[in-house]
């Protein structure tokens, strides 16, 4: 199994958005595919550990769990990719862009959440959060009823 493979055949639209991340990010793509990779090569099941020894010793995958496996896994891949491709986003705007789009997303649906492909989404809070995680030398940006203006 190719992990860039399955990436791209479950997830085509989060693989096309990671081969345009920039270079610090895609540096970051590669390691987490690289991680799941070896994981996959070596054997290791992914499946949640019934009993405390696999907590310290990883069990070995079952053939008969392979399709299982490799769901959860790209699960796991998929998900870190998303939080790398969103982090990528939001480095490149500006404070005053992301109040802006919180704001117009505030007057549409306090609850609202950004879709990407069926399987990911993002809610405001959780750009919010992103958004002060890679911009540590701006002022943070908070939530607040009206959010800010």
């Amino acid at each position: 199994m190719d992990i860039y493979e399955e990436l791209h055949s479950r997830y085509i639209q989060l693989y096309a958005s990671a081969m345009d991340l920039d270079k610090d990010h895609h540096t970051k793509f590669d390691l987490v595919m690289k991680k799941y990779q070896k994981m996959w090569d070596d054997g290791f099941s992914v499946l949640p550990a019934t009993n405390m020894m696999n907590f310290m010793v990883p069990s070995k995958r079952k053939p008969e769990d392979e399709e299982k496996e490799l769901s959860l896994l790209m699960e796991w891949t998929a998900d870190k990719v998303f939080d790398i491709v969103v982090e990528n986003w939001l480095s490149k705007l500006t404070r005053e862009q992301v109040v802006f789009m919180l704001n117009a997303i505030f007057e549409l649906n306090y609850n609202a959440q950004l879709s990407f492909e069926k399987s990911h989404s993002i809610t405001p809070k959780q750009i919010l959060n992103i958004w002060n995680k890679t911009h540590q030398e701006a002022e943070n940006i908070y939530m607040m009823p009206e959010f800010e203006s």
